[in-house]
């Protein structure tokens, strides 16, 4: 991992523009009512050119997990530095895994990694704000826009950990939260690799490699 440029800072010490827009260590409650409190530690990323030259796994840089588009807070968009959750080393972990096992390039999504709390698509209460979601559209060749090919890739995901989680598929009305389909500027991303602490013993763990992935929430807004 080439994080020679890497600078953690504690988001409480960030100028109180980006503090009302990160939330450092507020609580948020997800869609069942379980507060979680948002990350409080940050890695800073100065320009996009040291985004896209900080690898943080062999096969997947920095610049890939933040993109997003104007759905995000202006400040955060269009001007830096800027600020991931520390938790995203971790994601980008089990990603090159993935990778590993399914022996081809992985493609994560605009607006498929890290968001901030102020990004209009799921806001605080996405997974995406602990910088520990990808959205992954396709995998080699093979686009994930039909049951068949999520569900292959999803049992692929799974088996990587007990601490990964996949957006199982479906398209019923009892299923709306669970549907892995997302429309967005970069077109279709139908499938969700989905980093999360369930276990209590993997939460400590995490915990200690990483602060911020102490409590990430399991059920939330996409």
């Amino acid at each position: 991992m080439n994080t020679q440029l890497f600078r953690a800072i504690d988001g409480l010490k960030l100028p109180a523009e980006h503090r009302a827009l990160l939330r450092p260590g507020e609580s948020e409650s997800d869609s069942h009512g379980n507060v979680h409190q948002l990350p409080r530690f940050f890695y800073e990323v100065a320009s996009w050119q040291e985004a896209h030259e900080i690898r943080l796994a062999p096969h997947f840089k920095l610049a890939e997990l933040m993109t997003v588009d104007c759905r995000e807070a202006e400040l955060l968009l269009r001007e830096f530095p800027h600020y991931v959750p520390c938790a995203i080393v971790l994601l980008a972990r089990f990603l090159e895994d993935f990778r590993r096992e399914v022996d081809a390039p992985v493609f994560v999504s605009a607006n498929g990694g890290y968001r901030s709390p102020a990004h209009r698509m799921g806001g605080a209460k996405s997974i995406h704000a602990w910088g520990t979601a990808a959205d992954i559209y396709r995998v080699g060749d093979t686009f994930l826009d039909d049951i068949k090919s999520i569900e292959k890739y999803a049992a692929i995901a799974v088996s990587l950990s007990p601490a990964v989680l996949v957006r199982p598929f479906g398209s019923g009305a009892g299923d709306a939260w669970w549907t892995p389909l997302l429309m967005g500027p970069s077109g279709l991303c139908r499938a969700s690799l989905l980093l999360a602490t369930a276990d209590p013993g993997l939460r400590k763990g995490m915990a200690a490699m990483v602060p911020d992935a102490a409590h990430p929430p399991i059920s939330c807004a996409h």
